[in-house]
């Protein structure tokens, strides 16, 4: 939920390619509430949209695995990527239609998640492919893989949670940097389940990634993060030193940008809303990095954070927060909730 709300709140700005467009559609401050974008308050992207199959892809490898004694996550996940092609008016290679599993499941048939909300170029091609694109390190890949940091909490399966969000980033994103910021960010979450501070999960993880050579950029990133946290500069001044790749055309376009940024804000932030809102006046990629920022804020500081002028607007909340209960039902605590045949309909093990 924390982070459908911070998508909903950047949608509006993402292609505003100035600042100044934003303060004078938004007055002095910036976007500090919903506006309209795609016809409505309120109004997710494909970033929510991915994540939530992502979420579906967590809870069916379970079942799968409950079914069959075997699963492997990550193509279960993948899987659930191309159930989302098919919202978006594409479909997978031909090897795939058959597949029993393609177009079954709850989430297919929620109409909203039928509508194009800016997806990404990288994320369609790759999956009409099926081959990731070798040169992106988009922020596709990392802005969706929070539930498997959640997943990990519940210790379903032995699959290390920075390896799964790695390879479900890359199903579609091949560059280096693209699926290894997904996987930091995945880790991230869990650290924070665990109940470590934000900076405390940040630090675990970058020890992890400090021997990989292929995750310099990553490493810097976060590095970065932290430290222009710590110095207090205004925040537009920090994001605009947090986007290295092209700061003409704002950051959080690629991975490790979009993670910083995220992970920025949050750092600094008084409060979930105050989060958000630094999180998307930029002129980046404002709904991942809003989406980004809410995912880590909700993990930390928990749903009674975010407030009612949020969730009231906010599309889909009702189906996000069954969702998000879903995958908390996989918890050791929970697991009997999983065994209704309700639940096996919802997310059939195929």
């Amino acid at each position: 939920l924390g982070g459908a709300v911070g998508d909903a709140l950047g949608a509006p700005v993402e292609f505003l390619i100035t600042k100044s467009e934003i303060l004078a559609q938004f007055g002095p401050g910036g976007i500090q509430e919903y506006a309209h974008s795609f016809g409505r308050l309120g109004a997710i992207t494909d970033d929510t949209q991915m994540t939530m199959f992502t979420a579906e892809g967590c809870i069916r490898s379970y079942m799968r695995y409950r079914d069959r004694g075997l699963s492997n996550p990550r193509d279960v996940i993948a899987w659930a990527y191309r159930r989302w092609l098919l919202t978006q008016g594409s479909s997978p290679p031909d090897e795939f239609k058959g597949w029993v599993g393609l177009r079954n499941g709850w989430l297919f048939d929620i109409p909203e998640l039928h509508s194009l909300r800016g997806p990404g170029l990288t994320c369609l091609g790759a999956l009409e492919s099926d081959q990731a694109d070798e040169e992106s390190k988009g922020c596709g890949g990392v802005m969706r893989v929070a539930p498997i940091g959640l997943l990990g909490a519940t210790k379903t399966f032995n699959n290390s949670v920075y390896e799964l969000g790695l390879e479900s980033a890359a199903i579609t994103h091949g560059h280096p940097t693209g699926y290894i910021a997904a996987g930091a960010f995945a880790e991230i979450i869990f650290e924070l389940t665990n109940g470590s501070s934000i900076e405390d999960s940040c630090n675990k993880v970058l020890t992890r990634l400090i021997d990989i050579p292929d995750a310099r950029e990553t490493v810097s990133s976060l590095e970065s993060a932290l430290q222009l946290a710590k110095e207090g500069a205004p925040p537009e001044e920090s994001i605009k030193r947090l986007s290295l790749v092209d700061p003409s055309k704002g950051g959080g376009w690629c991975a490790e940008e979009a993670l910083a940024i995220g992970v920025f804000a949050a750092l600094i932030a008084k409060s979930f809303s105050d989060g958000i809102r630094i999180a998307v006046n930029h002129i980046g990629d404002s709904d991942s990095t809003g989406s980004i920022a809410g995912q880590i804020l909700g993990t930390n500081l928990g749903i009674q954070a975010i407030g009612s002028e949020w969730l009231g607007e906010l599309e889909l909340r009702d189906e996000i927060d069954v969702l998000a209960h879903d995958l908390y039902s996989l918890s050791n605590e929970f697991k009997g909730a999983a065994r209704s045949r309700s639940f096996e309909k919802k997310y059939p093990p195929n």
